[in-house]
């Protein structure tokens, strides 16, 4: 009973609070996203509250952007609270939540993360996780499930689905976007036929309180549901009927992961870091969480495949760690809190209060997309002004039109970041007085 209670505890504090080492405060990690990109390894969490994203480099994980949620100077600001990635047409894009709005970074270049889309809804729904399945992006809110177009033009809802779930975390999608399983707080399993838009089966499962991640797995291959709850690693066909179980060795249960080798996956139950045989939940191999971080707890686990094998990116409370297939370690990164990066706020924006003007007329030239107080310069007719943003990244700026050769009708003005070397122009009509 002390064992199975201090446990609980160790999992209160790992999920929710602010954990002390000595001097240093972080907050856990417990969940999040990575791909393979440019023959990297590229991890993605919000559990800090910021978009933080990693790149391997041999046994460290490097963190190379830490951004906070751009809420506009009117909206309240609310921290990240979920990310996935997305290549799209050879770029990488990280998708993130934070309250009302979901955001799209192009982050190819990880110096440079620029904010290239934003969606704020008007219909007041907490978009509490960005999840995917095939290449469409999907938020998850406590009543709806909205599917998103992921291409580079905008972001635009294409279908939705009336699920009601109260644990985000619960909510997974198979391959195609055919099924959806959650798992309230009421410990029923529901899967729902996005084709029929109903439930075509609802069965129990066993936690032992309500605040378990309780993240599933559908089997592509099989199309069965692999359900980790807190006293059995549960494998069921889309009736609820069971096709087999092996018992949970810890007293909490967190997540399931497909392996490259068809016949294993992953688990991992906080105190272990799992690869099990499918057809009987056994055997196979086994790490201990306390082996990879200091603090370490697995909650979350994700599958890469990679040009030298798969990999599995543990979220290890303590810090993320990249384990081959054999469960060996191959890089880390603690968790230890870091000040926040310049972020870009909103995308790239230039125009003037007047499109036409005389020689001589002062007009003035209004921008955003470029990073707080970054030092600006702007090249109008020959004649160039430097400046600053504002703490937004904003600025507005008083221009007198150039005098220019009588056979020229327009000319460019640019505005180039300093700091973060982004670029954008716009052009200006001429009125020739003659």
């Amino acid at each position: 009973m002390k064992k199975i209670i201090g446990l609980l505890i160790i999992c209160a504090i790992a999920v929710f609070s602010i954990v002390s080492i000595g001097r240093t405060n972080y907050k856990s990690y417990y969940s999040g996203d990575a791909v393979y990109f440019q023959n990297n390894i590229i991890i993605a969490s919000t559990d800090s509250g910021s978009l933080e994203v990693f790149k391997q480099i041999g046994p460290n994980l490097e963190r190379d952007i830490k951004l906070k949620a751009p809420n506009s100077p009117l909206d309240q600001t609310y921290d990240f609270s979920s990310v996935k990635l997305n290549v799209e047409n050879g770029r990488l894009y990280a998708y993130a939540t934070s309250a009302f709005t979901l955001y799209k970074y192009d982050i190819t270049d990880l110096n440079r993360p620029v904010l290239f889309a934003k969606q704020k809804n008007t219909y007041y729904e907490w978009y509490n996780r960005v999840d995917k399945f095939g290449s469409n992006i999907v938020t998850i809110s406590n009543h709806n499930i909205r599917v998103w177009r992921s291409d580079l033009s905008s972001l635009d809802i294409i279908n939705s689905y009336q699920v009601d779930n109260d644990v985000t975390s619960a909510v997974t999608f198979d391959s195609r976007g055919r099924y959806i399983a959650t798992i309230n707080k009421d410990n029923l399993v529901r899967i729902y036929d996005t084709n029929t838009r109903t439930n075509i089966s609802v069965f129990p499962v066993n936690y032992r309180d309500t605040q378990s991640l309780r993240k599933s797995y559908f089997d592509p291959s099989t199309g069965d549901l692999y359900v980790y709850d807190d006293y059995y690693l549960k494998r069921f066909d889309l009736s609820g009927n069971l096709v087999v179980s092996s018992p949970n060795s810890s007293v909490n249960s967190f997540a399931v992961e497909p392996s490259g080798n068809a016949n294993y996956i992953y688990a991992v139950n906080g105190d272990s870091v799992m690869k099990l045989a499918k057809d009987n939940l056994r055997g196979g191999l086994k790490i201990s969480a306390g082996n990879l971080t200091a603090n370490g707890y697995a909650m979350g686990v994700k599958y890469v495949n990679t040009d030298g094998g798969e990999r599995i990116v543990v979220f290890n409370s303590g810090g993320i760690t990249v384990l081959n297939s054999s469960l060996g370690k191959l890089s880390k990164a603690d968790a230890t809190q870091i000040p926040d990066q310049p972020e870009v706020r909103e995308p790239l924006a230039l125009s003037f209060d007047h499109n036409t003007a005389t020689i001589g007329a002062v007009v003035n030239l209004s921008g955003a997309g470029y990073l707080p107080n970054e030092p600006l310069q702007i090249t109008f007719g020959g004649a160039v002004t430097k400046l600053s943003a504002d703490n937004y990244g904003r600025f507005t700026q008083a221009l007198t039109v150039p005098k220019v050769d009588n056979y020229i009708k327009s000319i460019d003005a640019k505005v180039d970041g300093l700091t973060s070397e982004l670029t954008y122009s716009t052009s200006f009509n001429m009125i020739q007085v003659k």
